[in-house]
């Protein structure tokens, strides 16, 4: 079975990688823009090019009979061209040629909140387009078409949870401590909302466990996250307490929070940048709350990591980065 990892230097692919290698699969081909960031130790073949390029798009697939595609261009607000032209377009495409070419097996690389929002998270829902962020709206379309096209290809929607772990500079946790350091953020609702975090090694995990199923057949979406799913105040006082910025000053309901963030996006224009709010960060900071039972079922999936630990690491790296000691 040949392996086709795209994206395989950053974060998601990148630990897909090393589950590969770890697991002594010989079989694996990399698509990648710049073959210097691989590891050392990679000795499997590699093919250079941009799935922006139709040529290479048609290339990369050739003989390949799994494709766990990680690339994505995405930003909470905004940037709706480039979304448009760096991410969905290629995207659909990539999509399209692997369903010429009769690929066997397709993960694509998701979210669990493309699912539509309710009371229970329901995995084989997908919610519309939101219209006020861009990146989930083209997410809903693509998973909208392989739903609708996987009679040759299998497609595997893999709903990840919100990514936490060393090498990712954004993410939930990251994009909380920024807006901590504030005293402008409130505890909305009563801070009970379930956030499903998920570090990138249990990440590696689905990916493989789902690489190696022989179950699944046609559109498959399936949740994935930690091992525990926190509150949003239990995140919030972590991060607080870790990074030695301040917790909440304040309590709002989500109603609040909602308009809050429509009035940033609307006088965005005042001052340059993304809004210190948009309502992309507040459907994140929902209540999702989702178990890996049907992961658990379909893949075999059990995840192991700590979300602290996970968080912590994530937060260290990201200020070795930046040249300061994390405190």
């Amino acid at each position: 079975m040949k392996i086709l990892v795209l994206g395989a230097t950053g974060f998601v692919g990148s630990y897909i990688l090393k589950e590969l290698m770890k697991n002594n699969e010989e079989d694996i081909v990399v698509g990648v823009r710049n073959p210097n960031k691989l590891p050392d130790d990679y000795n499997g073949e590699i093919r250079v090019g941009d799935i922006n390029d139709a040529k290479y798009r048609k290339t990369v697939l050739k003989e390949i009979d799994v494709v766990c595609n990680t690339i994505a261009w995405s930003s909470l607000w905004g940037n709706r061209k480039s979304e448009y032209d760096k991410f969905y377009i290629p995207t659909l495409e990539l999509m399209k040629e692997a369903i010429h070419q009769k690929i066997k097996k397709f993960l694509h690389t998701s979210t669990v909140v493309v699912a539509k929002f309710d009371k229970d998270i329901n995995p084989n829902t997908i919610t519309k387009k939101a219209g006020f962020w861009p990146y989930l709206d083209y997410l809903v379309q693509l998973e909208e078409f392989i739903k609708s096209n996987s009679d040759i290809t299998t497609f595997i929607s893999m709903r990840l949870g919100h990514f936490i772990g060393k090498g990712n500079k954004m993410g939930f946790a990251p994009l909380m401590q920024a807006r901590l350091k504030t005293h402008l953020v409130p505890l909305l609702g009563n801070g009970e909302a379930i956030i499903p975090l998920i570090s990138p090694e249990d990440i590696a995990s689905a990916y493989y466990l789902t690489i190696m199923s022989e179950n699944l057949i046609g559109y498959t979406p399936i949740n994935f996250t930690g091992k525990e799913n926190p509150t949003l105040k239990d995140v919030i006082t972590f991060i607080s307490e870790e990074s030695k910025v301040p917790k909440w000053h304040f309590r709002a309901p989500y109603r609040i929070g909602w308009g809050f963030a429509w009035l940033m996006e609307k006088i965005s224009y005042l001052h340059p940048g993304s809004p210190f709010l948009t309502r992309s960060i507040i459907r994140l900071a929902n209540n999702w709350d989702i178990d890996n039972s049907d992961a658990k079922q379909l893949v075999g999936y059990n995840p192991v990591s700590d979300w602290k630990e996970a968080i912590s690491a994530q937060l260290n790296w990201i200020n070795n980065q930046e040249g300061m000691k994390y405190q």
